[in-house]
């Protein structure tokens, strides 16, 4: 069995690079929109001033010399205008960052990604920014910022989850049925292949990381090996753009002897344990017996096997097909502080991130506004599960622990399917209100400061489906023909036998054979009293809702003409008299009466 590991080389750097590319060159095109109409302007305005010259200069000797002088002026100014917008193209191309370009991402005052071209200058994660502008801005480096909503001024990750997306579908597509993959973050992923084959694990890796360059212009490394540990080492190894293959055990020794301790999984919190105790290489820690680790790193002896198992490069984890998430979530953190705002380009706004309390309904809306924004985004990930369930989680400063309410997910946001960005952006402000009611009922305090706050949406459920009517027809023609499936066949599958063709007679005998079954139905035992005789019971129901809707002066009266109307059913067509309890006067009565002597039917006891 053979495990790749794909990794995207500084998945954010590169991200914010396609970006600011992509608002490079949509500048530059809107520059060359105004540029030519400009042009188109001035050319306008020529023709004009050439046709008035003309009328000017209409049989004059000195005409052909002022035409001569009006088309020279035009040929320099479109050279000048041509030579002019090449300058600045080649400018502007000149400005495009590519994967040799200097570039770290910074959030807030932190810097969290870093190009393999910037390490080499010396910047690393967690450096302030003011210091890597200092070492990159001189050589030609970047200093960008991490996506903002330009409503809130939060950081999203919105962006990067579609990157991440695009990149997952280009290793698609490199795969056959019997591979299988398993996401293990947004920059990441294994794939296990269905043979052992060295040759053929190459071959896929390469397939792989070129669908990934073509389809996304993202360059990726790949390793290759027969466990996802040494494959995710082997890939750290292949680091930028590359392809390592641990074939033998001397591979993976050399590999275990190259890497640093802390970057072993869920090793990178203890580095500085590591470093204190001289340990420079996760093989150093196969001379370590397993007290020893749990000493050393403070960990559980649970903890300090699966460390030792991993520093010998064994790994007994499998790779699995992961299905769609149990809940999704997205939080925003508010400071307590006054902060200076950036834009994208790490440049300060001016804009402060002030403290929010509850009163603050007009930034708090603009947070859940872009929250149930990202949210509904990510649930239309996975169309074929909603969620019934959305809870606020809130923070306050100060306080240790976080409050909570659930509420059930507003039925009036539309989901299951794709929407636009109107429906979205609808939705969501939906969404948003239902999350301002629930902070107004945490939030008593109008003066607590808010720190964090969180929208989870929970309690998955499986979308119902959605049929055609064509599906109830179809069920309808099944009961036709006795059949008690859906599909109208039995109970072995096979399609019911159609049923032969009446003839004249027969259906002539079948008429004859209900009235006789209805007439005995109707008629008394021979040896009942007929003035006895028990009526049908749709009859007493139909007559008892009818004596209810009359006054109750008249309902012996009704009873007595139903009585008389049910024994002689040949002078249905005759005039009604005026006692009846049909005619016009008996119904004449205000809506105080008839509130009062109207039930429904459901409440008649017969």
């Amino acid at each position: 069995m053979s495990v790749l590991h794909v990794d995207v080389d500084a998945f954010f750097c590169q991200v914010e690079v396609a970006r600011r590319n992509h608002r490079q060159q949509h500048h530059q095109q809107q520059q060359q929109q105004q540029q030519q109409q400009q042009l188109r302007q001035q050319r306008q305005q020529r023709q004009y001033q050439k046709r008035l010259r003309y009328v000017q200069d209409e049989g004059d000797e000195s005409h052909a010399r002022f035409r001569a002088v009006v088309v020279e002026e035009e040929e320099a100014d479109r050279e000048k205008a041509a030579k002019h917008g090449a300058d600045r193209h080649n400018h502007e191309q000149a400005q495009m960052l590519t994967c040799h370009t200097p570039v770290c991402v910074q959030q807030h005052q932190d810097i969290i990604a870093v190009s393999h071209a910037a390490r080499r200058l010396g910047v690393y994660k967690h450096m302030t920014p003011r210091q890597a502008r200092r070492v990159l801005l001189p050589r030609g480096g970047h200093v960008l910022h991490v996506f903002t909503e330009r409503l809130s001024g939060r950081v999203s990750y919105r962006p990067y989850r579609r990157a991440s997306k695009q990149v997952m579908d280009a290793i698609r597509s490199g795969l056959t049925k019997q591979d299988l993959l398993q996401v293990a973050s947004i920059d990441e992923a294994y794939i296990k292949l269905g043979t052992s084959d060295t040759s053929t694990a190459l071959r896929v890796a390469k397939a792989v990381q070129r669908a990934c360059y073509s389809l996304t212009g993202y360059r990726v490394s790949v390793g290759v090996a027969h466990n996802m540990l040494l494959a995710k080492l082997a890939s750290c190894q292949a680091k930028p753009f590359g392809i390592v293959c641990l074939r033998t055990t001397a591979d993976a020794t050399r590999v275990l002897q190259s890497t640093p301790p802390w970057k072993l999984p869920g090793l990178g919190p203890k580095k500085q344990l590591l470093q204190q105790a001289n340990i420079a290489s996760a093989a150093a820690l196969q001379r370590l017996s397993q007290p020893e680790i749990a000493n050393l790193l403070r960990v559980e002896a649970s903890e300090a096997a699966r460390v030792l198992e991993w520093c010998f490069g064994r790994d007994h984890r499998h790779v699995t097909r992961q299905g769609p998430p149990k809940s999704y979530g997205t939080h925003s953190s508010l400071t307590p502080v006054a902060k200076l705002e950036y834009d994208e380009l790490g440049n300060p706004t001016g804009k402060m991130l002030n403290p929010v309390t509850i009163e603050c309904r007009d930034v708090l809306m603009r947070f859940f506004q872009d929250m149930s924004v990202e949210l509904l985004e990510r649930i239309q990930e996975f169309p074929s599960q909603v969620p019934r369930t959305l809870t606020l989680h809130c923070r306050r400063h100060e306080v240790a622990s976080e409050v909570a309410r659930s509420v059930a997910f507003p039925s009036s946001v539309s989901l299951g399917r794709v929407m636009d960005e109107s429906e979205l952006a609808g939705n969501a402000t939906k969404l948003a209100k239902t999350a301002w009611s629930l902070l107004r009922y945490l939030i008593k305090d109008p003066t607590q400061l808010i720190t964090r706050v969180s929208l989870v949406a929970t309690n998955m459920r499986k979308r119902p489906e959605t049929r055609q009517l064509s599906h109830y027809f179809a069920r309808s023609r099944s009961r036709k023909h006795g059949s008690s499936g859906d599909d109208g066949n039995g109970d072995d599958g096979t399609p019911p036998a159609k049923q032969p063709k009446c003839q004249p007679h027969q259906r002539q005998q079948q008429r004859q054979q209900q009235q006789q079954r209805l007439q005995q139905h109707k008629a008394p035992a021979p040896d009942a009293d007929p003035s006895t005789a028990e009526e049908p019971v749709h009859d007493r129901q139909h007559q008892a809702i009818e004596m209810v809707m009359l006054p109750e002066e008249d309902r012996e009266d009704h009873g007595n003409t139903a009585a008389a109307a049910a024994a002689d059913d040949d002078d249905d067509d005759a005039d009604d008299d005026d006692d009846s309890p049909f005619s016009d006067e008996h119904w004449r009565f205000d809506d105080e009466q008839l509130a009062h002597r109207v039930v429904p039917p459901q409440h008649l006891h017969l």
